[in-house]
């Protein structure tokens, strides 16, 4: 059974997924250990978090939601951080994940961007309600409808 929950950096808990990613597609995960440890992405702003997926204990991915830094805006979040263990990839993981995302950023911002260049990935995204937008700095996106109350 797959678990999500907000998550914080904590290295035992990080560590076989810093491996994992280290080993294979993930050398962005090493941004997120570097900035938790140097106390500049902690995910502790309005919106942000970051989410992990847990099998049993074990911490087997992550995603997180940031202000995306390449478009400063209060109604913008980015998807980012985002990787699954090898192992349990097509296991359901990653979309387990990118629903909590989902539903965590509809609260708070009116629209979700990401980028990725793994078409395993875009798929995910695309059947998770994401659009594919070939734009700089981008590929998918997902806009919410909202209502004037709803946001911060």
């Amino acid at each position: 059974m797959i678990l999500t929950a907000k998550t914080a950096y904590d290295a035992d808990l990080f560590g076989a997924l810093l491996a994992d990613a280290a080993a294979h597609d993930g050398q962005f995960m090493q941004r997120l250990q570097s900035g938790w440890l140097d106390g500049t992405k902690r995910f502790d702003r309005v919106g942000e978090v970051l989410i992990g997926a847990f099998i049993d204990t074990a911490l087997v991915g992550v995603g997180s939601i940031t202000y995306d830094p390449y478009a400063p805006s209060p109604e913008l979040g980015r998807i980012r951080h985002f990787y699954v263990m090898t192992a349990v990839r097509r296991q359901g993981v990653g979309r387990a994940i990118l629903r909590e995302l989902v539903t965590h950023g509809r609260a708070h911002f009116s629209r979700l961007r990401l980028l990725t260049n793994n078409p395993v990935a875009a798929l995910m995204y695309e059947a998770g309600g994401f659009q594919a937008r070939a734009l700089d700095g981008q590929t998918h996106e997902l806009m919410f409808q909202t209502s004037s109350t709803s946001r911060p």
